[in-house]
């Protein structure tokens, strides 16, 4: 069954407001994974009107381990126009239609500027001023709204530019500057990382100057009516499954193309989760996984993580101050946990891995 949208018109009005106002804050796009939020962008930057100008970057699956490497992703090349000087090619472009005005991914360049600006130096200075010439011309010149977004933007955080500076401060420093300063460009980061932006939102440098945006999964009420909408048979038993992860519900949706009922295609899910946990936590008891805090790098015992987890397991949540750093960052990376930096509450990534987790769990001896 083809769904045009998920329910999602809440966030839908509320994104729509912020870039229907004027710039004043870097935007934050968060939530746990598969919640939706991709789609849920990608529905928002599809209906902007003619006066607005989408780039948008998805870093999502990139190996991205140089700075080069991630101008190459956040630039799109011209290498049929031989334009050097920065203000012409400006022009160029916006003589090519309304169309292209309208979406865009990745910023164009002309190649013989492009080249210039990988031998620069400090690449990344002159890139970003290339950057902001171009959105305040766009603003000022054409009277077009540049909307950049950048997906998945955790996946840069470890890289440092040849001036050894973090990346990511210059990528922070620009967007702030267009949105808090100039007023000139909406900036929105989307990231599934929650320990990404916990470091983010004690950033103080970013305090007045960046706002966030959650997209969780959805409550048991909107999950039902997609259920209806998908035409599952017993909404009650998907609930307690999968609750409201939109990524899960559509395997499910998926599954029952193969599968006969909705029991054996709940099962085949779950089995299929349980096996990948099982699998992770026989290779931690094999081989103990570390973690990094400020350059210390930490063993973990497996009894300490199945604690944990029994413990949340119980409350169905827990603050962030109940439970070890090392053992959070451990299991947030592994996508079994999700923590909500704005109210410091710990959880299960989804309902789905809360029930394989429980299933493991039953199995475990002498962990209290």
């Amino acid at each position: 069954m083809n769904v045009k949208f998920y329910n999602r018109k809440k966030e839908i009005s509320e994104l729509k407001t912020i870039l229907s106002n004027i710039p004043n804050a870097l935007y934050f796009v968060y939530g746990p994974i598969n919640s939706g939020k991709t789609s849920l962008l990608m529905k928002v930057l599809n209906e902007l009107p003619e006066e607005m100008i989408c780039f948008y970057i998805n870093f999502r699956g990139k190996d991205i381990d140089t700075s080069g490497t991630f101008l190459n992703l956040l630039f799109n090349i011209d290498r049929k126009s031989s334009l050097e000087s920065a203000k012409e090619y400006f022009n160029e472009f916006a003589k090519s239609g309304s169309e292209i005005l309208k979406k865009y991914t990745g910023i164009p360049v002309p190649v013989k500027m492009f080249d210039l600006l990988f031998r620069a130096k400090d690449k990344g200075e002159d890139a970003f001023s290339y950057l902001e010439d171009f959105f305040i011309f766009l603003y000022e010149e054409k009277k077009k709204r540049p909307v950049l977004v950048l997906d998945e933007l955790q996946m840069i955080k470890e890289i440092a530019n040849a001036s050894g500076r973090p990346l990511l401060e210059k990528i922070f420093n620009f967007m702030v500057r267009m949105t808090k300063e100039t007023h000139a460009c909406h900036c929105l980061a989307a990231t599934s990382d929650s320990l990404f932006i916990e470091e983010i939102y004690g950033d103080a440098k970013l305090k007045g100057r960046s706002r966030f945006f959650l997209v969780n999964d959805l409550d048991k009420k909107r999950a039902v009516e997609i259920y209806k909408q998908l035409e599952f048979e017993d909404t009650e038993i998907v609930w307690n499954c999968l609750g409201g992860k939109l990524g899960d519900i559509i395997l499910l949706s998926d599954t029952l193309r193969i599968k006969s009922n909705e029991k054996e295609a709940l099962n085949e899910i779950l089995n299929d989760e349980l096996m990948q946990l099982q699998m992770l936590f026989n290779y931690m008891n094999v081989i103990k996984p570390r973690v990094s805090i400020r350059d210390i790098e930490i063993t973990l015992e497996l009894t300490d993580i199945k604690k944990i987890l029994k413990t949340i397991l119980i409350q169905e949540q827990i603050f962030q101050d109940d439970i070890r750093i090392d053992l959070l960052r451990c299991l947030v990376n592994e996508n079994i946990l999700f923590l909500n930096p704005k109210n410091g509450i710990v959880k299960f990534q989804s309902r789905l891995i809360e029930n394989a987790v429980k299933k493991i769990a039953d199995k475990w001896e002498n962990v209290k």
